[in-house]
């Protein structure tokens, strides 16, 4: 399979003052409505693991995205620390 790159730029952009700070390990897929649908994990700064599952949607062929949010909201405050 040969993929054509048509556009680059951001899904999510956080504030690293405020976490959650970085999007990282983005995966993209086109769902049967045509929407990108694309998941990615929110940590607070590199190095930490404090990783949030994180969903984003665009309807416009990634011209824009709206962030959905988490996909475990409710696991989000059971962060692993050590």
């Amino acid at each position: 399979m040969k993929y054509e790159i048509l556009n680059q730029g951001f899904i999510y952009r956080g504030d690293l003052q405020n976490p959650p700070g970085l999007g990282v390990t983005s995966r993209c897929v086109v769902t049967r409505k045509g929407e990108l649908l694309c998941s990615f994990l929110i940590q607070s700064a590199l190095a930490r693991n404090d990783f949030v599952s994180t969903l984003a949607v665009s309807s416009d062929q990634g011209a824009t995205w709206c962030v959905r949010g988490p996909v475990f909201p409710h696991l989000r405050e059971t962060i692993y620390t050590r």
